[in-house]
């Protein structure tokens, strides 16, 4: 009777032995494949970082251009204004050199 307790114990030894390895691998994996993941997700920030990073660049290029469009608009507006200007004054002048031969042809009518 001896012998047979004590093979039932050393069975019941290497089966809690068997189930402690058994845990211990499963615990292994699962943290190999935790680590996996994190890892993934470390990447996929990184990715995203670096995405971002590029759009930054890109979102203050465009604005550059951006201002510079829009000072070259201003400056395009400025140079239509001053040629409007200009315009004005030379139909001005015309219509003054029209009006002094019709002035002149008056005096000499009256004149006469």
């Amino acid at each position: 009777k001896k012998a047979a307790d004590a093979k039932k114990a050393a069975d019941a030894k290497k089966a809690a032995e068997a189930k402690k390895a058994a845990e211990a691998k499963k615990a292994v994996e699962t943290t190999s494949e935790e680590e996996t993941a994190e890892s993934d997700d470390s990447e996929k920030q990184a990715a995203l970082l670096e995405a971002a990073s590029q759009l930054s660049v890109t979102v203050t290029r465009n604005s550059a251009r951006m201002h510079a469009i829009d000072v070259s608009f201003d400056d395009a507006m400025v140079a239509a204004s001053r040629a409007l200007d200009a315009y004005g004054t030379l139909c001005a002048e015309i219509a003054a050199l029209q009006q002094a031969p019709l002035a002149r042809l008056r005096a000499e009518v009256e004149h006469r």
